[in-house]
């Protein structure tokens, strides 16, 4: 008797939870509860029962919307075949804190590109040069360089190249002292 009254209360709370979110039960022992409902247009309609059965199991449904691919990654095996003019290959000294920041740059004969931050990180890439536009791909991201040029001075009987980088300046000696 106690499993029984046990059952019944399952049951009927079951159904009052069911029921309070406009879903109609079947209890044991052909009792049916329905629930009003009201149309948008303000208008009363009875719905109709409709049986559950007391073994009924839900089974999830898979999400048909595939996860977010993760971007790609940026490697050096994905990055461009570098390409740079011969007057760009070596070091070029930056201004540190100023507007450059880097420390330096350096360009190899290969197209490779190594950028020295003010954090005393190195990023190696690989650089591509088209004509006085330039673009510097590091993994991760890339740094375009609208206009470039190089111009030599001298100062005190030594001789520097300035290396111009959209108007930021990069100092190379190449003799004197």
């Amino acid at each position: 008797m106690q499993r029984n009254t046990r059952s019944i209360a399952s049951s009927a709370l079951i159904a009052v939870l069911a029921v309070g979110c406009g879903h109609t039960v079947e209890l044991p022992g052909d009792t049916v509860t329905s629930k009003t409902a009201t149309t948008p247009d303000g208008d009363s309609a009875d719905s109709r029962p409709t049986p559950v059965p007391d073994t009924a199991v839900t089974t999830p449904v898979p999400d048909p919307t595939p996860p977010p691919e993760p971007p790609p990654s940026t490697s050096q095996n994905t990055l461009p075949k570098g390409d740079v003019p011969p007057e760009l290959v070596g070091e070029w000294d930056g201004d540190g804190p100023g507007p450059a920041r880097l420390t330096k740059i350096a360009f190899m004969a290969d197209g490779t590109a190594a950028l020295y931050d003010n954090a005393g990180k190195t990023h190696f890439g690989t650089a591509v040069v088209s004509g006085s536009a330039m673009t510097i791909y590091i993994p991760g991201s890339e740094m375009i360089v609208d206009e470039w040029s190089i111009e030599q001075f001298e100062v005190e009987g030594y001789v520097f190249e300035n290396l111009m980088l959209d108007g930021v300046s990069y100092v190379r000696q190449i003799s004197g002292g």
